[in-house]
């Protein structure tokens, strides 16, 4: 029995060891913090941000095809820049579309909703196959931007 547990704590920190290091924990807290990490590191207009610039991630969930929807908040000389970002199942930067008025809502059945007239565009589809490369939100058409310099 001892060296059936003994087995069992070693395949634990092997486990434990063993994973992605950019991973993120289930934890929300740790995982908006990783997700921070993530986009500043592989997000291309991040690149450009000053130290007196503030980023605020709001994590939304993933989708049943296994994309993970964030939407980012970068404050710089008192105005915001808002895109939701799309990244992969093991949360590498895919895209972004950008230039939203106002926060999303929620993600709802692979939809992110936003709190926009229904007749003026209120959601980005994630259901479909592939990602949307234009949508129409608040009367503007949206672009998913994939570039990565």
């Amino acid at each position: 029995m001892k060296k059936l547990n003994l087995l069992f704590f070693m395949l634990l920190i092997f486990l434990s060891c063993s994973g992605d290091k950019n991973k993120i924990s289930n934890t929300k807290e740790t995982s908006i913090e990783n997700i921070k990490k993530i986009i500043l590191s592989e997000c291309p207009y991040m690149k450009e941000m000053k130290k007196d610039d503030e980023l605020e991630i709001i994590y939304f969930g993933k989708t049943s095809k296994g994309l993970h929807i964030c939407q980012s908040i970068l404050t710089w000389n008192q105005r915001q820049t808002r895109r939701i970002i799309v990244l992969s199942s093991n949360f590498h930067y895919l895209g972004n579309y950008g230039g939203f008025a106002e926060n999303a809502i929620k993600l709802e059945n692979d939809i992110l909703i936003f709190p926009f007239d229904e007749k003026y565009g209120n959601k980005i589809d994630f259901t479909q196959d592939k990602i949307l490369e234009e949508v129409y939100l608040d009367g503007e058409n949206p672009m998913f931007d994939r570039s990565l310099e």
